[in-house]
């Protein structure tokens, strides 16, 4: 443990360092100044090419191989996880770690993790982006081991963190309370939309042949079945008579 800093320590712990996420850890760093924040990945970042820049401030500690999938099935290599997850315990530990936000629950991984917080008093809060509509309605293993994994962290966590209604009553299915959720959406960096480089901007437009004169919703995720594009294409056809100015991209 750093000695030079006896703040007690809140633990972030998700898969990748995604852009979206070093602002949420960024934040978290800056405007909670009580608690040393520490940022933990458990994966590489095989399956992305975006060029992140970490932040000093939200001290990353990185326990993924660089080949290590986050597509991978949660469960195919346990012992390695349970490996990591010894890893990960060694170092809350060094780093007087109090409080711990797992983003990951259903992996041996952060099992072996939450376990070792509930036994220890460390404070543990589950977020999640999952919701009542995502999830497939056949039974299956795997169903329903994730189901019953979630069934037992939630009720042993301090705090459910779901993205909003959907996700309360996903959290709910499962057994979690109402008065233990909060909404924990995420926030984007607003001035990266308000304050535009012009060059970056006309760049992006001859790039991608967009007109000046026209206005564009612009969808930016993976094209995955789970992200329903074509529920957004079904919506934007049924109003595109009122906004003829407007293109879907």
């Amino acid at each position: 443990m750093n000695t030079a800093d006896c703040r007690p320590g809140l633990a972030v712990i998700t898969n990748v360092p995604t852009p979206y996420r070093m602002h949420l850890h960024h934040r978290i760093a800056q405007e909670i100044p009580e608690l040393k924040l520490h940022s933990i990945f458990t994966r590489g970042c095989s399956d992305f090419t975006w060029n992140t820049d970490v932040p000093e401030e939200i001290n990353a500690a990185h326990f993924g191989d660089p080949s290590d999938s986050t597509s991978r099935f949660a469960w195919r290599h346990p012992v390695r996880d349970l490996r990591r997850a010894s890893r990960i315990i060694e170092y809350l530990a060094a780093n007087n770690v109090r409080a711990v936000l797992f983003n990951i629950h259903c992996d041996p991984a952060m099992l072996k993790t939450f376990s070792f917080c509930h036994r220890h008093g460390i404070r543990t809060f589950v977020r999640s982006d999952s919701n009542i509509r995502n999830k497939k309605k056949r039974w299956d293993v795997i169903g329903w081991l994730r189901s019953h994994v979630l069934r037992r962290v939630l009720r042993r966590c301090d705090v459910a963190m779901p993205m909003g209604e959907l996700g309360q009553r996903y959290f709910e299915k499962h057994g979690a309370d109402p008065e233990q959720c909060i909404w924990v959406p995420y926030e984007p960096d607003y001035e990266l939309f308000s304050s535009v480089d012009p060059a970056a901007l006309a760049a992006f437009r001859a790039k991608h042949s967009l007109s000046e004169d026209r206005r564009y919703l612009l969808f930016s995720g993976r094209l995955v079945r789970v992200k329903r594009v074509d529920l957004l294409l079904d919506a934007f056809a049924e109003i595109a008579g009122q906004r003829p100015s407007w293109d879907v991209v």
